[in-house]
């Protein structure tokens, strides 16, 4: 990463032999991820504001078809975090983002006009006590964005926006274009060029408080997946001549998407938002790189007495927790006994309640077991490479976790959050592929679609709508088509399997129902997919 003088190159070579540096599933991960779309990630300097946008959460001001509102958390006296709040003057039935914190700590610039939603700009919001006023629009001068997709940085000092728009002189989807603030307004924003930005989509800015080094995502450098996060140092001060932009290597990007890196080399801590194991859904990811580093996210979602004595008393909702062990590793020190007889919780991820339920577990590999009794796994292989734990519960969706096998043996609190299955709520079949141009389903798809089978049998009254939706190639009238037929595949299989057809309502979109930008094949393949919903659910 390039700071205070660092290349980029040398950045990650440390990191690379820095064994402390991992990411990890803290509490503060915890309190702001949901089962829904985090997104649009924004902490202060002072790690004191934490921001992000949710998608499709049912609290939403547009409810669940609401593509974001900016929920808030701030550090208590206490020097704990409180709860994300959804801050009501700030939301509407819009997209909605923060931008960021000017010097004073009490005025918000946010993404968007609210008085006069049809002009386009920022708009401002200022504390007063604990509430934050009205939005007020400000315009910048000739500021247009043609695309959907806004996102914007403000720098350390207040005085320089960067933004990422489609707008004047734009090369591709979106580029970054940089805005200063001077006599009181807004100027113009001017595009940073064509070493930063390509023929693709360059989003989510950071700049560093140095305000020379840049850390953006984009998926037209190369990389690992559809969106890599990569930094640039800006070279002079015409804010055009930039250093070849850098990916931050594998410990940070994957081949999902990642997006809205904050990084606080202070407190050396890394943020961003990442849809690895997610669902397709951004969550927040937290990377540590100092060994002694105490985080300032704590938060205890959870009752920390509640142990799982107190989660046995309903047989009639048991959850079987299957443990997956892989053993195709190298050689890694033996693990041992890890108790968790007081300290599994099994979690409402909506509203964070306790589920009761019963439980049990089963392990797909003898060299990984888990003794019902005592509440104790035991890994005896020295060859272990990764444990995933699945648990399944009725009424809840299937809830999935990888650890790498020396964390799990690390960890001291294992908490599932389980999702709750509600009428409305949608799932992506991310494994669910055809052949190309053809309703065959490939090999791949099965685990996928016997895990729907299951939820379908252990919840009897639940009804679902299968959709198929493909991208904006083509024929349209051949995609609607294959779309159907698509669905009606996955039926057949379902049904074949035991599952009433009359509890299966299938439909082809398509492309009339894009989830990304069909500008480019990046972002246009996340449009092919499979996902069903929620019809009818009874307890």
């Amino acid at each position: 990463m390039l700071l205070k003088g660092i290349s980029c190159c040398w950045f990650l070579l440390a990191l690379v032999n820095l064994s402390t540096a991992q990411i990890t599933d803290t509490t503060a991960v915890r309190f702001i991820n949901t089962p829904y779309d985090e997104h649009n990630l924004y902490v202060n300097y002072d790690c004191n504001v934490v921001a992000v946008s949710r998608a499709f959460h049912p609290d939403n001001i547009g409810g669940k078809s609401d593509k974001g509102d900016v929920w808030l958390a701030e550090k208590q006296s206490n020097g704990k975090f409180g709860m994300p709040q959804k801050i009501k003057s700030w939301n509407n039935k819009n997209w909605n983002g923060v931008i960021g914190l000017m010097p004073d700590n009490k005025t918000m610039l946010l993404h968007g006009h609210y008085q006069n939603p049809k002009s386009q700009g920022i708009s401002v919001s200022k504390k007063v006590g604990n509430f934050w006023s009205e939005p007020k629009d400000i315009k910048i001068p000739y500021f247009v964005n043609k695309s959907d997709n806004q996102t914007a940085s403000l720098s350390i000092n207040g005085k320089v926006l960067v933004f990422s728009i489609e707008s004047y002189g734009t090369v591709g989807g979106e580029d970054l274009y940089v805005s200063f603030f001077k006599n009181g307004n807004w100027t113009e924003p001017k595009n940073l060029g064509n070493v930063v930005n390509t023929k693709y989509q360059e989003m989510a800015p950071f700049l560093a408080p140095d305000n020379k080094t840049l850390y953006f995502a984009s998926n037209g450098h190369a990389g690992f997946g559809s969106f890599d996060i990569y930094a640039s140092q800006r070279l002079d001060e015409s804010w055009r001549n930039w250093s070849q932009p850098e990916n931050l290597g594998p410990f940070v990007n994957t081949s999902a998407r990642e997006m809205s890196i904050v990084y606080n080399h202070e407190r050396e801590v890394v943020n961003f938002i990442s849809t690895k194991d997610s669902d397709g859904y951004g969550d927040l990811k937290y990377m540590s790189l100092a060994p002694t580093f105490e985080d300032d996210f704590e938060i205890v979602a959870v009752p920390t007495e509640t142990n799982v004595t107190e989660i046995v008393a309903n047989p009639d909702t048991t959850a079987t927790a299957m443990v997956v062990v892989d053993s195709s590793a190298a050689p890694v020190e033996p693990i041992k006994t890890v108790d968790y007889s007081r300290n599994i919780k099994f979690v409402n991820a909506v509203n964070r309640n306790t589920v009761d339920v019963g439980f049990s577990f089963e392990s797909a590999d003898q060299k990984g077991t888990f003794n019902s009794e005592n509440g104790m796994f035991e890994f005896s292989s020295q060859y272990l490479n990764y444990v995933k734990i699945k648990v399944d519960a009725k009424g809840f969706f299937m809830y999935e976790q990888k650890f790498d096998s020396l964390d799990l043996a690390e960890l001291k609190e294992l908490v599932c959050y389980l999702d709750p299955i509600e009428v409305g709520k949608t799932v992506r079949l991310e494994h669910v592929l055809f052949a190309r141009g053809s309703t065959d389903l490939l090999e791949e798809s099965f685990e996928d679609l016997n895990a729907v089978i299951h939820l379908l049998k252990n919840n009897p009254t639940m009804e679902i709508e299968l959709a198929g939706h493909t991208d904006n190639l083509g024929n349209p009238h051949v995609n609607m088509k294959l779309s159907r037929e698509r669905a009606e595949s996955i039926k057949s299989y379902l049904v074949k399997n035991g599952v009433k057809k009359k509890r299966i309502v299938e439909k082809g979109y398509g492309g009339t129902k894009p989830i990304a930008s069909n500008k480019n094949e990046e972002t246009r393949k996340l449009n092919r997919r499979v996902e069903f919903t929620v019809l009818k659910f009874n307890q």
